[in-house]
């Protein structure tokens, strides 16, 4: 006699929140700049304009053509190329320590 498997349940949480992919991104640049793998600069300059198709220095993801891309320009040197949410998640200080 074969024992049946029970059936695994599907994750609902893409049909249940239609922007889970947008707090994937957050959620994911949040901890590499919490880990210190991603350390958004002092003083820096931000431009934002249609994607270049690159990929995100935040969540590792492409920027697709109908996103914004976030540009971090330090002394005229591009060195971040962010999601709108991956910016939101680079530059928060509520989780930061720092003081108010």
């Amino acid at each position: 006699m074969t024992k049946t498997r029970r059936p695994i349940p599907a994750r609902r949480l893409a049909i249940d929140d239609p922007t889970a992919w947008k707090t994937r991104r957050y959620e994911r640049t949040r901890r590499r700049v919490v880990a210190g793998t991603l350390v958004p600069p002092a003083v820096y300059r931000t431009w934002s304009w249609v994607s270049t198709g690159r990929a995100c220095d935040g969540c590792g993801e492409i920027v697709g053509a109908a996103e914004v891309e976030h540009d971090v320009d330090v002394d005229g040197a591009i060195v971040l190329r962010l999601h709108a949410e991956c910016f939101s998640a680079c530059f928060a200080r509520a989780s930061s320590g720092a003081s108010r």
